[in-house]
């Protein structure tokens, strides 16, 4: 899979599991001064509102950056991890961003 296309598949899960509340999930990305071409870095934003903001930054599908805000009390007021696969970053997300339409944690 290519960054792109990881990218595009992060983009739907958070939309999916309600992470992009408020404003949606904003793409961007991160360039070499010297070489503007060359991205360094996809990056997407995601909300909870009232709760939490963050941001995945994809450096490749093996280097992916989860940095956030939260009210959660289960984590740092601010903080960022670094995780080798899309598949374990969605499990830190779930585990303390994702919840239902109730209020209620998702597991």
């Amino acid at each position: 899979m290519s960054r792109k296309e990881l990218v595009e598949t992060i983009r739907v899960w958070l939309c999916e599991n309600n992470l992009d509340e408020y404003y949606g999930v904003l793409l961007g990305t991160t360039t070499q001064t010297a070489n503007p071409k060359a991205v360094i870095s996809y990056n997407l934003s995601f909300c909870v509102r009232g709760h939490t903001d963050g941001e995945i930054k994809v450096y490749n599908a093996k280097k992916i950056e989860v940095s956030w805000l939260t009210q959660n009390r289960s984590l740092p007021y601010e903080g960022k991890q670094l995780f080798t696969s899309f598949e374990d970053a969605k499990v830190f997300l779930k585990e303390h961003f994702v919840y239902d339409d109730n209020g209620n944690k998702v597991i």
